[in-house]
């Protein structure tokens, strides 16, 4: 029997039946409040040897949710890992019921120049706009901690972990929405972790303030991990603060390096861009209809680290290249420095070599490139792969794997506990080493 069947964690079914030993561990699993607890849990899981299929399917079938989850304007607080409290709210419409996945916007506020805010008081969530048939996150962020700096990086998905605990939520309908400084971080996201997001909603969104040292964002950022993204984005064309053609420069650049920009200029606003009925609806009506893809095909994925932002959906960057005598570094890749006058005082974000890996798949074939980059995995999904045949996989045009793979239960459990979801299961690694070449 499985050590982590302690009494109280069955339900008899229905019917009077037996309660089934894997049920009760798979939903003891997802009642876990943190990763580690999830891992101690699937140790025994895995021990059990209950087969990856049931174990699966056992998954999908997801949590339980209480039919009288809170609903209205809910506030919170959580500590990131550092100790930081971070106050935020979640509203949540008075018609919601778990009978449906919700879909949900996650929304950012201006300001980061701003105090840390009382948390009882909700006062960051001013000026947010309905949404019926959505779940709507507002998270607090200030000039101790900005949306574009590693605590709130971990803030956000740390957030969207307690809100999936607490009401059910479409895992591929999650939108980032931003305005102004909220909306800076929007590009953040899509540089550094997007695989949270269907797409990316900005109101006077000004990129330039991504390189800027003194607002120390974490790290620099690389075009290449645009491509596949979505953005719907609407400036004043009278903002001083967010100059249109500042703006359009780097739009431009943000589409040639493979994002879908949907852009609107409204001539007559400023930046506080007092939004008409219908451009409301246009806005909501894309971030509605955002579907997420979390098992892209197509992947380009680059970093100038591996303890954080070395992951892309199925792609996972272990080991860069040492550094060179030379340090050079290629800044081709890299965020520019654009903008006004203003916005190009002081020092830019430290530029660093930074490796690259790009991935295709064709069934079970996988063509990959990969520049300054030593190790990278992939991530094997059912989803995606015929588990009964074959992977290849070759990079820069040698085969460096050819074989099956074995699913694994201990290997799924690792992942939908780190990613707190199913829609991407993964059965096994594939480990490239590329040492020496």
């Amino acid at each position: 029997m499985l050590a982590l069947l302690a009494a109280g964690c069955l339900a008899l079914p229905q019917n009077g039946a037996a309660p089934d030993p894997l049920s009760g561990a798979v939903a003891a699993f997802w009642d876990a409040p943190t990763v580690a607890a999830r891992d101690a849990l699937a140790a025994d899981l895995a021990a059990s040897g209950a087969p990856f299929d049931a174990v699966l399917g056992a998954l999908r079938l997801g949590r339980s949710y209480a039919a009288d989850a809170p609903t209205g304007v809910v506030l919170r607080v959580r500590d990131n890992a550092d100790g930081v409290r971070h106050p935020y709210a979640v509203v949540v419409p008075t018609h919601y019921t778990p009978a449906r996945a919700w879909p949900v916007r996650f929304d950012l506020h201006g300001g980061m120049g701003a105090p840390a805010w009382d948390e009882g008081s909700g006062d960051w969530t001013g000026g947010w706009s309905r949404a019926d048939d959505q779940i709507v996150v507002l998270p607090a962020g200030w000039d101790a901690s900005m949306w574009w700096q590693a605590s709130q990086m971990e803030n956000a998905l740390a957030i969207l972990r307690e809100v999936r605990a607490t009401w059910r939520i479409d895992d591929d309908r999650v939108v980032l929405h931003g305005n102004s400084d909220g909306g800076a971080a929007l590009f953040f996201h899509a540089m550094r972790q997007p695989d949270s997001w269907a797409a990316y909603v900005g109101w006077v969104a000004p990129p330039d303030r991504l390189v800027r040292a003194e607002l120390r964002p974490d790290g620099q950022l690389h075009l290449s991990n645009l491509v596949g993204q979505r953005f719907h984005l609407v400036y004043g064309g009278r903002d001083r603060l967010v100059p249109w053609k500042h703006a359009k420069r780097y739009l431009e650049l943000f589409e040639a390096s493979g994002a879908s920009i949907d852009a609107h200029l409204l001539p007559r606003s400023d930046h506080s861009l007092d939004l008409k009925a219908e451009h409301h609806d246009r806005t909501f009506a894309f971030a509605l209809g955002a579907r997420r893809d979390p098992l892209p095909d197509r992947i380009g994925w680059a970093t100038e680290r591996t303890q954080r932002y070395a992951r892309r959906s199925w792609l996972v960057i272990d080991a860069l290249d040492p550094p060179g005598p030379d340090h050079e570094v290629d800044e081709s890749n890299l965020l520019p420095r654009w903008g006004t006058p203003l916005q190009l005082r002081g020092p830019t974000v430290d530029r660093v070599p930074w490796g690259r890996v790009e991935l295709e798949r064709e069934g079970n074939r996988v063509r990959a490139t990969a520049r300054r980059v030593e190790r990278f995995r992939l991530l094997i999904s059912p989803e995606q792969f015929d588990l009964t045949e074959p992977i290849v996989v070759t990079v820069d045009g040698h085969v460096r794997f050819e074989g099956r793979v074995e699913p694994s239960v201990a290997t799924l459990l690792h992942w939908v506990a780190r990613d707190d979801e199913v829609t991407r299961p993964f059965a096994a690694e594939v480990a490239i080493d590329l040492g020496g070449r």
